[in-house]
């Protein structure tokens, strides 16, 4: 079955809002909290979440294709601040909205209080250097030099984002997530992320009914450090080894084990290696 084609039955049937309406909820200065599942669950969740929720439309498409740069230092200073837990982290990044072929530079900062914000910045395209005005939004926020990074990770995904019709909550559900670094692509048809974004935290939401019916639990892990995890042989990993495990039971309970290699695979040559440091 094509998950994409099933979802975009179920998504028409949503009541839907557009960017003007997203971008009034203002969520800037947000809390983020994340759940990781099989991507089977994802047509039940949204069936769930059809009454009391609208579903962002833009140029007549419901799910929207998202590319992401991510830049880092040479050592990878940025992946090491999240895995040793340190707060006050940012994260450097270009994303690209594919369908309406608009880029940003976007700098996020995760506080101390466990809050999200994020700076943006126009862009033309893609860059191999920060510059442009972002280099400077770089070292007045971050305190970082433009000269010390380089693009570490390319992230691309699909994306439903829903609005609750009754509070300032939004939900992003993302699917068929590719990581691309060192020549190596790897391809996770088996996960989804959502992620609530919020002002203020609430459990009485039919998202969080569907999370508890199904015995999904939050786990913070991002993107970028997964990707990083699986794109590279010699990083640490030992904070991230129970997300990896929940990964590794997700793509289990999708696939047969020994055909765990089609639920996440990869072009490196290096399957094995990859494989027996993180999953098994």
């Amino acid at each position: 079955i094509d998950l994409i084609k099933v979802l975009e039955n179920i998504v028409s049937k949503f009541d839907c809002v557009n960017l003007e309406a997203l971008d009034s909820l203002q969520l800037i200065n947000r809390h983020d909290t994340k759940f990781l599942f099989s991507s089977d669950n994802v047509p039940d969740l949204l069936m769930s979440l059809s009454r009391n929720y609208n579903l962002l439309e833009v140029n007549s498409k419901r799910i929207f294709n998202y590319e992401n740069i991510y830049f880092d230092t040479k050592d990878l200073k940025l992946f090491t601040s999240h895995h040793n837990g340190k707060l006050n982290r940012f994260k450097v990044r270009y994303r690209h909205y594919c369908e309406v072929d608009k880029y940003f530079f976007e700098l996020k900062f995760k506080s101390n209080k466990k809050k999200t914000y994020k700076d943006r910045f126009p862009k033309d395209g893609f860059e191999t250097h920060i510059n442009g005005g972002a280099d400077l939004l770089l070292e007045q926020k971050a305190h970082l030099n433009a000269d010390e990074l380089f693009q570490s990770l390319k992230v691309m995904y699909k994306r439903i984002t829903l609005v609750n019709k009754h509070s300032a909550e939004k939900v992003t559900i993302d699917t068929d997530i590719k990581f691309i670094a060192n020549s190596r692509l790897v391809h996770i048809p088996a996960l989804a992320i959502a992620e609530i974004k919020h002002e203020k935290r609430s459990k009485h939401t039919d998202f969080h009914s569907f999370m508890q019916s199904r015995h999904i639990h939050p786990h913070s892990l991002s993107k970028y450090c997964l990707g990083i995890l699986l794109t590279n042989d010699d990083v640490k990993y030992n904070s991230f080894k129970s997300k990896l495990r929940i990964i590794n039971r997700i793509c289990d309970g999708y696939t047969t084990r020994r055909n765990i290699r089609a639920a996440i695979s990869t072009d490196s040559g290096n399957v094995l290696g990859l494989f027996d440091k993180i999953f098994f």
